[in-house]
């Protein structure tokens, strides 16, 4: 099992910052530089429960994932878990907290496995790691940029 964390402090207050970490498209939308996307479903926001379903392109390669939605309003937390999709496990937790004089800390938290064991951990120490901490500063920078 690997994992990534990574924190930010952005210029909002959190419950500024919150709604946009619940709009789908702004979690979606950070990544886009670097993936192509196709939507099957896209919910309007995240709530708990709500299912993403897309196929995501890298290299040439599609793959499709599902992504089930569990969130702790009172405590401005979010959890994304595959249902399906390219890991044998991935759950990411986006939380925000207060930090305060107007600010928020965002922390992001990934821990995931790659599938085919010893082979897998090859390919995720050589590519997948530094790919995915990429992932999680340029979804940071992102928010920062829309604050």
């Amino acid at each position: 099992m690997s994992s990534i964390l990574e924190k930010t402090v952005i210029t909002k207050s959190v419950d500024e910052l919150w709604e946009l970490v619940l709009d789908p498209a702004t979690f979606v939308e950070s990544f886009s530089d670097n993936y192509g996307f196709q939507y099957d479903v896209l919910p309007s926001k995240f709530v708990n429960g709500a299912v993403l379903s897309f196929e995501m392109s890298r290299w040439y390669i599609g793959q499709e994932w599902k992504l089930e939605v569990n969130l702790r309003e009172d405590t401005k937390d979010l959890f994304l878990s595959q249902v399906h999709g390219p890991f044998k496990k991935w759950r990411l937790h986006i939380k925000v907290e207060d930090h305060g004089d107007g600010q928020s800390l965002v922390t992001e938290s990934l821990i995931y496995k790659m599938p085919y064991s010893v082979l897998g951990g090859i390919v995720d120490d050589l590519f997948f790691r530094r790919d995915l901490r990429q992932q999680l500063k340029s979804h940071q920078s992102f928010l920062r940029a829309k604050a």
